[in-house]
């Protein structure tokens, strides 16, 4: 491992930062946007494990303590902060403020910065309940297969086995991996891009895209919150994008993020089957009932002989029968 600059060094996007040498190979990690080097967490010779942050960088251009308030606002959520504190400390949320605040979390997913334990707070307070009806509850599934979506798309980008092809991109612009241009033309349709062609808008989408990933621990932790709620409140369509997350990070080893998914994933399906259990009990429920039905206007119709014996064997058989149903409904039900 080799370190080639030093905390509060300026970096441009594309140059070398770090060289670490692996089955006698070396690989140059290079710097994905401009800024200055902000703290440094290897030593040089130092084995590293994967996944290990190596060396933060802060963008220029990043909000200080003390700018404008005008400035402050370009890197916060459009949800002010003094609006979330508000949120945070009231004791209600109603609709209005509930699907705004859903808005903000959105902007926190693209890229923009916003407390992280104010977030935390807020969001609790938007779990769906009885009283906030069946169409909020519909609202807060969409949100989230969007939010569990982002979260999928940003993070694809920043796979081990693209960490190449990202940094050939930041120096050239240009992609090799076919796989690789898919995924990141994924990643950058999020911010309205359509074309990897060097333009402002592709270079504030990859800033951005960059800045997300940056938050991807803080992500994690507000999904933590969300995975609760997903078996909680039955959010079944949400079932199939939790299961590429999981697919997507398979490979990286097992995390209590991943382990979490994969819970929340088996519990889904097993809700899914106790509701299809529950749909054949009803409609074998709903035959017996049709089958008792019949019987007892089978047994009405046949009291027609003044015989007395053979008025009490038809009663006998259709007290039979209705017995023999009535147990096959208790067995239904064990």
């Amino acid at each position: 491992m080799k370190i080639l600059k030093s905390v509060g060094d300026p970096v441009k996007a594309g140059e070398p930062l770090v060289v670490n040498e692996a089955m006698k190979m070396e690989t140059t990690l290079t710097a994905s946007m401009d800024g200055t080097v902000e703290s440094i967490h290897v030593k040089p010779g130092q084995q590293i494990d994967k996944g290990k942050v190596l060396i933060k960088i802060k963008p220029s251009g990043e909000v200080k303590d003390g700018d404008t308030k005008e400035g402050s606002a370009k890197a916060s959520l459009e949800l002010p902060p003094s609006r979330l504190q508000l949120l945070s400390e009231s004791e209600s949320v109603d609709a209005a403020q509930a699907m705004e605040a859903l808005g903000a979390y959105e902007r926190f997913f693209d890229g923009y910065t916003a407390p992280l334990g104010l977030l935390k707070r807020v969001l609790l307070k938007l779990e769906p309940t009885s009283e906030s009806g069946p169409q909020y509850k519909q609202a807060v599934e969409g949100w989230a297969t969007g939010l569990l979506k982002r979260y999928k798309a940003v993070e694809a980008v920043f796979q081990p086995a693209y960490q190449r092809q990202w940094g050939y991109f930041l120096k050239t612009g240009k992609v090799e991996d076919s796989r690789f241009e898919s995924v990141l033309k994924t990643a950058l349709q999020l911010y309205g891009v359509d074309s990897l062609e060097a333009t402002p808008a592709r270079d504030a989408a990859v800033k951005r895209l960059y800045q997300s990933h940056e938050q991807s621990e803080g992500k994690r932790e507000l999904l933590g919150i969300l995975l609760q709620w997903i078996p909680k409140h039955e959010m079944n369509s949400l079932r199939e994008v939790l299961a590429g997350v999981s697919r997507l990070f398979a490979d990286q080893g097992q995390t209590p993020f991943l382990t979490q998914v994969e819970e929340t994933v088996a519990r889904l399906r097993e809700k899914g089957s106790d509701r299809e259990y529950l749909q054949k009990l009803e409609e074998e429920f709903a035959k017996i009932v049709g089958m008792n039905r019949n019987s007892r206007e089978n047994c009405t119709g046949t009291f027609t002989t003044s015989d007395r014996r053979s008025r009490v064997q038809t009663t006998a058989w259709c007290s039979r029968r209705w017995s023999r149903n009535r147990a096959r409904l208790a067995s239904l039900c064990w």
